[in-house]
């Protein structure tokens, strides 16, 4: 199994973010915050301009 992270400069409030990211990932989702089958450019597109990627991705 592969793990991945990407650290995110939220605009606005990181909690909608994270919310909208649970509801587009609904189906993915194996236990908490683990998620299978989803690509770091799956979570790019998803959060589009609402957030810009930190320095370390």
């Amino acid at each position: 199994m592969e793990v991945g992270a990407i650290h995110f400069e939220v605009k606005g409030r990181a909690r909608d973010l994270e919310k909208r990211l649970h509801e587009r990932f609904r189906s993915q989702r194996k236990k908490g915050e683990w998620f299978e089958g989803v690509t770091n450019e799956d979570v790019l597109t998803a959060v589009g301009g609402r957030a810009a990627t930190a320095k370390d991705y």
